[in-house]
C-alpha cells in the first residue's frame, strides 16, 4: 500500500494555526485525505532537503506503467493503529488516536480491487476532539481505475465521490457519477495507485532513488492530480529482523510495529521510502510539500512503520494485523 493522494490517505485534516482552525476546537475544515498510494519509510529531515534535490537537476522525469509492467502485490488486509509522533506548541494536538484498515485482492493480468479506510480523532490541548473518516473503494485495470471515496467529519460528509478514469494521450480522463455527472480531464500524465506502488517498485529494484510522478486517486471530488516526489533509501536485506531503535514513537508501544505480524512477511525484501504530496497545479521547485508520508516498502506490496508528517505535527501508523489471502491464479503471460 502506498498511502496515496493514494495508500495511502489518512486524513481531513488541515492545519492554519491549529488543526482546529483557530486553535479552539471550535471549527472543523475540510483539508485534503492522505493519499492511499500502494504507499511506504525513512524520513529525510527536511523539505529543504527536497527543494535542495530538485534544484540540482537530481529528479526523474515522471513516468508511465503499463499494465504488464504493474508489480506482482501479494493480497492482503492489514491494520494499522495511529497515535500521535509529536507536535509542536503551535498545533494546539494533545493526542491522536485511530486506525487504518487496508485490503487488497487481486492480480496484475486480472485487476487490484482494494478497500481502504481510516479513521482518526484528533484531540487539541482542551480536550475537544475532531474526528475525521475516510472510505475509499477501487478497481484498478489495464490503464482504467474506478473509484468511490466518500469521507466525513466529525460524523458529517464532506466528499461522495464515484467515478472512473483512464489514461489519456496526455491527460487523465475522468467520468464522474457524484457528486453529480460530469466528464473532467486533467492535464498531465498521472499514475492510479497500484501504478505508482508499481512505479516505485520498479525505481527501488534499477537501484534509483528518487521518483517525480503526479497521482490520482479520486479524492477532491476527482477533479485533480497531485505532484509527488518519492525518496527511497538503500534496501535493507533483513527488514524482518531490523531493530525498534528509530521507530516512530519508539517510546510508545501502541507506535511499534507486531513483531509477530511483521514475521509473517517472511523476509522480503524491503525499502525505506518518503513520499511528499503536493498541491495540484503546483512547481515542486517553487513550494514545499504539504505533508510527507514515510513507510517501509517491501517487494511485495506490503507496507509497514507507516508516518505521516503534517508539518506542525505527525502522525505515526503501526502494523497490529497482517492477514496474506490466498494467491491470485499466475497470469497467463507468466
Amino acid at each position: 500500500m502506498v498511502v496515496s493522494p493514494g495508500f495511502v490517505r489518512v486524513g481531513a485534516v488541515k492545519t492554519t494555526g491549529s488543526a482546529f482552525g483557530d486553535g479552539t476546537g471550535a471549527s472543523v475544515s475540510k483539508g485534503r485525505p492522505v493519499r492511499q498510494l500502494g504507499l511506504r519509510f525513512s524520513r529525510i529531515s527536511s523539505s529543504g532537503a527536497m527543494i535542495a534535490l530538485l534544484a540540482g537537476g537530481l529528479v526523474a522525469a515522471p513516468v508511465a506503467v503499463s499494465a504488464q509492467e504493474t508489480a506482482d502485490l501479494v493480497p492482503h488486509r492489514a491494520v494499522y493503529d495511529l497515535s500521535l509522533d509529536h507536535a509542536s506548541d503551535r498545533a494546539g494536538i494533545s493526542g491522536v488516536d485511530g486506525r487504518i484498515v487496508y485490503d487488497i485482492s487481486g492480480s496484475r493480468c486480472e485487476g487490484y480491487t482494494s478497500t481502504f479506510r481510516l479513521v482518526m480523532r484528533i484531540f487539541d490541548t482542551q480536550g475537544k476532539s475532531q474526528l475525521s473518516d475516510l472510505q475509499s473503494s477501487a478497481f484498478e485495470l489495464d490503464g482504467e481505475y474506478n473509484f468511490t471515496v466518500r469521507t466525513f467529519a466529525n460524523g458529517a460528509p464532506i466528499e461522495d465521490t464515484l467515478g472512473v478514469a483512464v489514461h489519456g494521450e496526455d491527460s487523465i480522463e475522468v467520468t464522474l457519477k457524484r457528486p453529480e455527472e460530469e466528464a473532467v480531464s486533467i492535464e498531465g500524465k498521472a499514475l492510479f495507485p497500484t501504478e505508482h506502488t508499481s512505479a516505485i517498485l520498479a525505481t527501488a529494484r534499477a537501484g534509483e532513488h528518487l521518483l517525480q510522478a503526479s497521482a490520482f486517486d479520486g479524492s477532491e471530488d476527482g477533479k485533480v492530480s497531485f505532484p509527488t516526489l518519492t525518496v527511497i533509501g538503500a534496501p535493507i536485506k533483513e527488514p524482518a529482523q531490523d531493530k525498534a531503535a528509530g521507530d516512530p514513537g519508539e517510546q510508545n508501544a501502541r507506535a511499534m510495529d507486531d513483531p509477530a505480524e511483521v514475521a509473517k512477511i517472511d523476509g522480503k525484501r524491503a525499502w525505506p521510502v518518503t513520499v511528499s504530496y503536493y498541491s495540484a497545479n503546483t512547481r515542486m521547485e517553487e513550494s514545499e510539500p504539504e505533508y510527507q508520508v514515510s513507510f517501509m516498502l517491501y517487494e511485495n506490496g506490503i507496507t509497514r512503520r507507516l508516518r505521516m508528517d503534517y508539518g506542525e505535527f505527525a502522525v505515526a501508523g503501526a502494523l497490529k494485523s497482517l492477514e496474506l489471502h490466498d494467491p491470485a491464479p499466475a497470469c497467463p503471460t507468466d
